[in-house]
C-alpha cells in the first residue's frame, strides 16, 4: 500500500503549522491583520495539499488492489473496473510494478503476475 505521507503532505503539514500559528498568535499579540489573512491563506493552501494527497493515495491504493487480484488483466478490464483513463491506469500498473507493489510484467495491453 502506498502510504500518504510523502513530501507533498509534509509541505502541507508545515502549511498548516504555520498557517494555525498566524492566526492564532495574530489577534492574541496584536500583530496586523494582514499576517492574519497570510495566515489563514497559508492555512488553506496545506489543507488543500494534505486532503488532494490523500485523495490521490487512496485512488492509487484502489486500482492497485483490483488489478493485485487478477492474474492476468488487459488494460481494458482493468480501466472498466477502476473508471481511470486507459493512460492513466497503464501508467500506474509501470509505477506499482517499479516500487515493488504489483510482482510481475506488463507489455503495454495485459498485465500478467508472476
Amino acid at each position: 500500500m502506498r502510504s500518504a505521507f510523502n513530501g507533498l503532505s509534509c509541505l502541507g503539514l508545515m502549511f498548516i503549522l504555520g498557517g494555525g500559528f498566524l492566526v492564532l498568535a495574530g489577534p492574541i499579540f496584536g500583530w496586523s491583520m494582514i499576517g492574519t489573512w497570510i495566515g489563514a491563506v497559508e492555512l488553506f493552501i496545506g489543507l488543500i495539499l494534505v486532503i488532494e494527497e490523500v485523495i490521490f493515495t487512496r485512488r492509487w491504493n484502489r486500482m492497485v488492489g483490483i488489478i493485485r487480484t487478477h492474474d492476468n488483466i488487459t488494460l481494458q478490464e482493468a480501466v472498466a473496473k477502476t473508471g481511470a483513463a486507459p493512460d492513466k491506469v497503464g501508467s500506474i500498473i509501470y509505477e506499482a510494478i517499479s516500487l515493488g507493489e504489483l510482482s510481475g510484467r506488463f507489455d503495454g495491453e495485459t498485465y500478467s503476475q508472476s
